[in-house]
C-alpha cells in the first residue's frame, strides 16, 4: 500500500487520550496540523466530516505518517465502523500538501449540528463534558 498518511479530525487527534488514539500514536508519527475543504458536524460523541473540494469552509485536524499501514488501517476501519468510509483526500499541511487517508461520514447529516469552526477540539470546550468522558472511555 503506497499511501502512508492519515488525516484525523476528531477522537483520534494528537490531544485525545483514548485507547484507540494511543494505538494510533504508537503506530504512527505526528507530522503536522492540517485542513481540508469541507464541513464538520457533531454526531453526538463523535464528529462527522464531509469533504467538498470547493467549500469555503475547512475541517481542521492532524496529519500522521503511518508505520504499520495495513495493520493500523485495519484496526481503524473497525473502530470507525459502517458510518464512515475511508477515502483519499489532499490535505493542506502547514507547509505542503499531503495525500491522506481520511474517514468521511456516509450517513445522513440532516439532523446533525454543524460545527462552524470546523475544529472538533474547539467545539469540546469543556474538558469535563460528557463528550470528553466518553472519548476517554473508548
Amino acid at each position: 500500500m503506497s499511501m502512508t498518511y492519515l488525516f484525523v479530525y476528531g477522537t483520534l487527534m494528537q490531544n485525545i487520550d483514548s485507547k484507540v488514539a494511543r494505538f494510533l500514536r504508537a503506530n504512527s508519527q505526528f507530522v503536522c496540523e492540517g485542513k481540508m475543504n469541507g464541513y464538520l458536524y457533531d454526531v453526538g460523541y463523535y464528529p462527522a466530516a464531509l469533504h467538498q473540494s470547493d467549500a469555503a469552509s475547512f475541517v481542521f485536524g492532524h496529519i500522521f505518517e503511518l508505520k504499520n499501514v495495513e495493520t493500523t488501517l485495519a484496526t481503524l476501519d473497525e473502530y470507525e465502523g459502517a458510518a464512515y468510509e475511508r477515502a483519499q483526500v489532499i490535505i493542506e499541511g502547514e507547509q505542503e500538501q499531503y495525500e491522506c487517508w481520511v474517514y468521511l461520514y456516509e450517513d445522513a447529516i440532516d439532523d446533525l449540528e454543524l460545527i462552524p469552526s470546523g475544529n472538533y477540539l474547539d467545539h469540546l470546550s469543556n474538558p469535563d463534558s460528557e463528550h470528553w468522558k466518553f472519548i476517554r472511555s473508548v
